[in-house]
């Protein structure tokens, strides 16, 4: 069971986002994928864990999991598809909801289930960029950090859930290459 939280954050973790759309693309899937990931990658740990210490950096990584999931995503910990049963196990079943995971380092990916507005969608990235662009309070410094979105969608940017994920990875990287995005979509 522990095998698919994330011990810093508690999030499910990166195995869960990859069972999860292998499950979307296997041959008990019947009908047709339709969701929005979203890739979200902060800039600033490495800094933080030189300067402040790696408990500095977990605290970061806790509090910008839950900015995501409360002010970007409008949702908690308790009440997102966390696609786990109650020992920790994965369930036999796509998302129905929200889900967020720290996924690996700094970066965490959300799948939003059914998402086809791309307007709505940019500004639930713009959302989640903004509310990790405040201050955070560590060790009683306040800290700022950036944070960059990668928005892909299936079936729209492709019907194999696997490459879904890299898509949204390269549009989160393009975001952070342009300097001047902090929501891209793929």
């Amino acid at each position: 069971a522990l095998a698919h939280i994330d011990a810093i954050t508690g999030l499910p973790n990166r195995t869960v986002i990859e069972q999860v759309l292998a499950r979307a693309q296997g041959p008990a899937q019947t009908g047709e994928f339709r969701a929005a990931i979203l890739f979200i990658g902060l800039d600033g740990l490495r800094r933080v864990n030189d300067t402040l210490g790696h408990e500095a950096g977990d605290e970061l990584l806790r509090q910008a999991g839950l900015r995501i999931l409360e002010q970007g995503l409008h949702c908690s910990q308790e009440t997102m598809d966390s696609c786990l049963d109650a020992t920790g196990g994965l369930c036999d079943r796509l998302p129905v909801d929200t889900m967020l995971a720290h996924f690996a380092g700094e970066e965490f990916v959300a799948i939003l289930p059914g998402a086809s507005d791309r307007v709505a969608l940019a500004m639930l990235g713009e959302r989640i960029a903004g509310a990790l662009a405040e201050p955070f309070r560590l060790k009683s410094q306040d800290l700022r950090i950036g944070a960059n979105v990668g928005i892909a969608m299936a079936p729209e940017d492709t019907r194999n859930t696997l490459d879904l994920l890299l898509f949204a990875a390269q549009a989160m990287r393009s975001a952070k290459r342009t300097g001047k995005l902090r929501c891209s979509f793929f």
